[in-house]
């Protein structure tokens, strides 16, 4: 699916750490777990068999992060790359989100707040395009409602713009070589398309 499989600390990821603590209480809860037999019949007898759940192989650093645990402040899993085309909006809290008008329809209460679908290109590019996702996060900060939820679309910082020496075709490309896997054929076939849909 494209991802690491692994929690990166919301330090690093620089995003609303409300979430990333959500999970903190149940350190109290924690203990070991066990796990009835393959064999236990059903109804479960009172004298049933059961075996240790082996963790032994698990990351016990991963694990604290994950459940923000001990002295972790938490984190969130690496999100895979497959099926983002059909998923905005984007990030652990679902601020970058954009519409159709970049100018316009700007995080979640530019969109979906007011029935408008984000597109997932737009939102995408808000993703890597520090100038873009400034606005975004500017109109969410600016909805009481979204900040008592704590959305913002902000963190994840890695820009791929001006800022880091991108041009605006490469930061295209990015888009649909990374993301939606076309070659540079399909890419020129789909620039084309687009271009026509946007002039007939």
């Amino acid at each position: 699916a494209l991802t690491n499989n692994r929690i990166t600390p919301v330090e690093e990821a620089k995003t609303q750490p409300s979430r990333a603590k959500a999970l903190e209480d149940t350190e109290k809860f924690f203990a070991e777990s066990y796990l009835y037999t393959p064999d236990t019949p059903s109804p479960i007898p009172k004298d049933a068999k059961y075996v240790k759940v082996p963790t032994e192989h698990l990351d016990e650093k991963q694990i604290r992060l994950a459940l923000a645990h001990g002295d972790s402040e938490g984190g969130y899993k690496v999100k895979g790359l497959i099926g983002l085309r059909w998923s905005p909006p984007y990030l652990h809290d679902g601020g970058v989100s954009v519409g159709l008008d970049k100018d316009k329809e700007l995080g979640m209460a530019g969109t979906l707040m007011k029935g408008i679908m984000p597109d997932a290109q737009n939102s995408l590019t808000a993703m890597v395009d520090k100038q873009l996702r400034e606005k975004v996060i500017e109109e969410n900060r600016a909805s009481k409602a979204l900040q008592d939820v704590h959305v913002d679309g902000s963190g994840h910082e890695y820009w791929v713009d001006e800022t880091t020496g991108f041009t605006e075709e490469e930061q295209e490309a990015f888009y649909y070589r990374s993301i939606m896997h076309l070659n540079k054929k399909q890419i020129k076939w789909r620039t084309s398309m687009i271009k026509k849909s946007v002039y007939v």
